[in-house]
């Protein structure tokens, strides 16, 4: 949850019934966008199923759905299915801006025969496919490829090639086959010499035309025209996928003098020492392309980690290009490496980033407000739903803020329309900060550290949070004071949250004071929970006097906390 900096821009709000906006801060999170689905049937559109789906067979890797996105706000990203005859499909990772195929993977076995419609959800957008369950006695289908033994017919390439450019899910071919008889089948392309194959597999469960989607494998090697031929039975068809050659490009890192830090450097990712990287392990640079052709970005290797990309600058000017991390960080000892990235045709040679190192999971985690990077929650209106989630990270970022300077984890929120914001927390001998930056709907900033709560306090302690001088309006309010009183209400309780029970909850109510001369005048209240080892799990803000005209309730639905 937000913790105090949107709650007091709420009570302010409600004092002077303005509209005034609070700025937004833009930080690296989950990504926005929706599913391409049809406008009428809502099928997702489109949907590429691989693989053979038999009753009773445990599914693997070899079967998979892709389902494209439009993305508008590039970062994280979780699509899963619904679990329907004893399986689902799910795939979590990084996707850019722009329209991106993603490749969901299955859980679980076919329970029964029959066709299966799945839901697929990313984010508050959804769509629909079908998958064809047979029995696990079902034979081969029989068929020929369409235009055999000439060029495949109604032949659709989808995607990019490139040289040194790994295949994708979006990489993928189409072409028409004609069915004599139902049943299984499978289709790949005869091997070359180009680094690169296709091949497919499911069902027809007709007779008659069909059209048939083989996806791509390997990474090119040889530039222009490449002839492939895919083969079923006696029957084969040919067609032609053009590689984009390997002219060096001309670019510079952007960040300097060399070998200077690597400017706008974003990294994403948890690096924790035993654990191998995956495909959510990035660092995106910026470059300046100046020359379009190849480019192969790498890092040395640190900590047993490094990071790399391969590809084709297809524009010019400034842009980014997002490295993928291996390895797996292997010294316990170490906090943070620096990675030194260089090019292949590169005009500035190198730049600098660093990446933070966490160790593995030690004892819980027994802070109220948990600031351990990774940690994150979500949480909702009472009673609402997924489109009033707004989903909290501690990132790996910081900041240093104040007089006497402190250090800050930053906590990023992200909400379902995609907009960003976040807030700057530290810890101390059980009490807990938050560094106000920013002017909170008022005119003028108030950057400012204040105490969330001290756990070490027995119940009913109070303390006291002056904010100062201030007005609202443009200056047409003139503030002479800003306070908060803060109190323990209750220590040791235990609460049901969103069906989950939350043990060792500290309650806390800040009332929210303005003197705008006349003395303090109470404008609104809000009641905090806070469960030990989970964070902020009941919020409610209310208007004051009571009986209150305005209560809002937020509730934690899920905290993942290392």
């Amino acid at each position: 949850m937000k913790f105090l900096k949107p709650i007091f821009l709420v009570a302010i709000t409600l004092f002077f019934f303005g509209s005034c906006q609070k700025e937004l801060t833009y930080e690296n999170g989950i990504s926005l966008g929706s599913l391409k689905k049809s406008n009428v049937s809502g099928q997702c559109l489109p949907a590429t199923i691989v693989g053979i789906f038999k009753k009773d067979s445990v599914l693997t890797n070899l079967n998979y759905v892709d389902v494209q996105v439009d993305v508008t706000i590039a970062g994280t990203f979780d699509i899963n299915t619904d679990t329907v005859n004893g399986y689902s499909f799910h795939k979590t990772g990084n996707v850019g801006s722009g329209t991106n195929t993603i490749r969901l993977y299955p859980s679980g076995k076919p329970l029964a025969v029959g066709t299966n419609t799945f839901t697929v959800t990313y984010g508050a957008s959804t769509c629909s496919f079908d998958i064809t369950v047979v029995s696990a006695t079902t034979g081969a289908a029989i068929f020929t490829l369409g235009g055999a033994p000439g060029n495949c017919t109604t032949f659709a390439p989808a995607g990019t090639y490139a040289v040194g450019t790994a295949l994708t899910a979006g990489n993928s071919v189409s072409f028409d086959v004609l069915v004599a008889t139902a049943g299984t089948w499978s289709i790949t392309t005869a091997a070359n010499t180009s680094g690169f194959s296709f091949s497919g597999s499911g069902v027809f469960t007709n007779t008659g035309t069909q059209t048939v989607t083989l996806t791509g494998s390997g990474n090119p090697t040889t530039p222009g025209p490449n002839s492939f031929t895919p083969t079923a039975g006696a029957s084969t068809c040919s067609f032609i996928i053009n590689v984009t050659g390997t002219t060096p490009a001309q670019y510079s890192l952007t960040g300097g003098p060399a070998p200077g830090t690597c400017t706008g450097a974003s990294v994403s990712g948890t690096y924790v020492s035993g654990t191998a990287l995956n495909a959510g392990d990035t660092v995106v640079l910026a470059v300046n392309v100046t020359g379009l052709g190849y480019y192969q970005i790498t890092t040395n290797t640190a900590n047993n980690i490094s990071f790399s990309k391969t590809g084709q600058f297809t524009q010019l000017g400034p842009q980014t290009v997002t490295l993928t991390g291996t390895g797996n960080p292997n010294n316990t000892a170490v906090t943070s490496a620096s990675f030194t990235a260089s090019g292949v045709g590169v005009a500035t040679a190198s730049c600098i980033f660093t990446v933070n190192l966490t160790l593995p999971a030690g004892p819980p985690n027994t802070d109220y407000i948990p600031q351990t990077v990774g940690t994150n929650w979500s949480d909702r209106l009472v009673g609402g739903t997924a489109a009033d989630t707004i989903f909290t990270l501690v990132t790996p970022r910081t900041t240093v803020q104040g007089t006497p300077a402190q250090t800050y984890q930053v906590f990023t929120f992200t909400d379902n329309t995609g907009t960003y914001d976040s807030t700057y927390h530290r810890k101390g001998a059980g009490k807990y900060y938050e560094y106000i930056y920013g002017s909170l709907g008022l005119d003028n900033p108030i950057n400012k550290e204040v105490m969330l709560l001290d756990s070490t306090l027995a119940a009913l302690s109070t303390w006291t949070i002056n904010l100062g001088p201030n007005s609202a309006g443009g200056g047409t309010v003139l503030i002479l004071n800003v306070k908060v009183n803060a109190q323990i209400m209750q220590k040791g309780a235990s609460a049901t949250i969103a069906g989950t029970t939350y043990n060792n909850i500290i309650k806390v109510t800040f009332t929210y004071l303005v003197n705008i001369g006349a003395g303090d005048t109470a404008i609104a209240a809000e009641d905090f929970w806070y469960a030990k080892g989970k964070g902020l799990v009941y919020d409610k803000q209310y208007d004051l006097p009571l009986p209150s005209t305005t209560i809002v309730e937020r509730e934690t639905t899920r905290a993942q906390v290392y």
